[in-house]
């Protein structure tokens, strides 16, 4: 057997990997997706059977078991009817990616429920028939989505928002399967929010706003004030784990900049028909992206925007809701930056954005660009309240340009006389001077904390002491800092 791991992500969104050298056993948690990994290809193993053994789920591997999580089926308060399954993140059959639950039946007979030679069996205990589950999933109104089937009654909650969506927005949403197959469309409503039943569906969910033919404006800007026409498609991506589960979505360009590292970690193009999205490739990137912007989720938190009918108000904190409004504002201040060309924002993010697992990281030039747009956002009458983006984005520590060594100064030429100025430059253009305490003769001089002028604080007496040394330190708004030796 070829080397693998059980991998197991939580929803807090830490990730666990066990190398399945010998029978591994574990305990079901509630909402946590469990997978097979095959170590060479980093994809989600193929060949692998399920089976249910009483509240057990038993994983085999070219028939034999290598691991089983136990109590993934139990109701007992381990995995109590109000929380949220556990679910098993199978390899795409067809190029559809699959969930398995504890919904999800079993052949009787055999009790399989995810065969790696077919689709998964389905038992219909109304007719006490075995059907395929391909047969189960029937054409439905609403836009093609399917119709519910065993008490299946899934759904996916949209919020488009580029700022306050407009009530004469006209945008509809698509929504795909994992492998790009077209599920349902809709209008959104004057809020920018729709609902769509998908049916049975589960697995992992695209949603698509597309840019509209015409140029009435669809929202309202943060960094003009004025009504935008939406000039970029939105994407957002989610996984659905159970039944009767909506998943909510929002779209923008944070949600599209995640869809667009997971196609690009993940190596597929699914709405291109080139491949499928899995589980732990969407759910890992939306976390990383949401983590480097400040936010708790990128999908469950309600954005707060910082115009329009709004209860945007930072004087008593930022709430999450409110954070995600400025980092929005941010970008529209660099599409304003950028001539209105939300493609060259985005595309600026694409790039500037590294994503490893859970973690994601924003290049200088990036932290640069929303930086400079949410100081454009704050400078813009229209734009409402200023977007304060500095101390969520920025990392890099400011380039103290003054020389180290100061120019000298003849003996006894006062008290209190400037000997030289600490100067430096930063994206934020948000720059505090300090002297760094105990090192040198920190204590002989002062320090102008806006201006970086230092002050010998003694009139200067060469038989006394004939030189100085000392440690200007230069911090941003974000606490990052660099030194300079004088």
């Amino acid at each position: 057997m070829a080397s693998m791991l059980l991998r197991i992500v939580v929803p807090n969104q830490a990730v666990k990997e066990i190398t399945l050298t010998q029978m591994t056993v574990v305990l079901a948690q509630p909402g946590a997706i469990y997978s097979v990994i095959d170590v060479a290809t980093k994809k989600p193993a193929s060949g692998i059977v399920l089976k249910k053994q009483g509240d057990t789920l038993v994983i085999e591997i070219d028939k034999a078991p290598v691991a089983q999580i136990e109590r993934f089926y139990s109701d007992d308060g381990v995995l109590a009817s109000n929380q949220v399954a556990a679910a098993f993140d199978v390899a795409p059959i067809g190029g559809e990616a699959h969930l398995i639950t504890r919904a999800e039946p079993a052949d009787q007979s055999s009790q399989i429920v995810w065969p790696h030679d077919s689709r998964p069996i389905a038992f219909d205990t109304s007719t006490g028939a075995l059907l395929g589950l391909g047969l189960l999933s029937l054409a439905g109104g609403g836009g093609g989505a399917s119709a519910p089937v065993n008490g299946f009654a899934n759904a996916v909650q949209v919020t488009v928002v580029g700022g306050p969506v407009l009530p004469t927005n006209g945008l509809k949403v698509d929504i795909f399967k994992a492998n790009g197959e077209f599920l349902t469309q809709a209008t959104l409503d004057a809020k920018g929010q729709v609902t769509m039943q998908v049916g049975e569906y589960r697995g992992v969910i695209i949603a698509k706003v597309a840019q509209d033919a015409d140029a009435t404006p669809d929202y309202l800007d943060e960094a003009t004030g004025a009504g935008k026409d939406l000039n970029v498609d939105l994407f957002g991506t989610g996984v659905i784990a159970g039944s009767n589960e909506t998943l909510t979505l929002n779209l923008n360009l944070l949600s599209t900049l995640a869809y667009k590292k997971a196609i690009a970690t993940a190596g597929v193009d699914p709405l291109a028909g080139q491949g499928s999205l899995d589980a732990i490739t969407v759910t890992n990137t939306n976390a990383a992206v949401a983590k480097v912007f400040g936010l708790a989720d990128l999908h469950s938190t309600t954005v707060i925007t910082t115009n329009g009918t709004t209860t945007y108000n930072p004087a008593d904190g930022l709430s999450a809701g409110e954070t995600y409004g400025n980092i929005l504002a941010a970008l529209s201040g660099a599409d304003k930056n950028n001539g209105g060309n939300t493609q060259i924002t985005l595309d600026a993010l694409v790039t500037g954005t590294t994503i490893t697992g859970t973690t994601a990281t924003l290049s200088e030039s990036a932290q640069a660009e929303i930086i400079k747009g949410g100081q454009t956002a704050a400078a813009t009458t229209g734009g409402g309240t200023p977007a304060i983006v500095d101390t969520v984005v920025d990392t890099i520590a400011p380039a103290i340009t003054s020389r180290g060594t100061a120019t000298a100064i003849d003996e006894n030429s006062g008290a209190g006389q400037p000997i030289y100025i600490a100067t430096a430059t930063d994206v934020s253009n948000s720059v505090i001077y300090s002297l760094k305490a105990d090192v040198g003769d920190s204590t002989a001089f002062s320090i102008n904390p806006s201006t970086g002028a230092v002050k010998l604080s003694a009139n200067p007496d060469f038989e006394i002491k004939p030189s100085y040394s000392f440690t200007v330190v230069a911090t941003d708004a974000a606490g990052n800092r660099s030194e300079q030796a004088v």
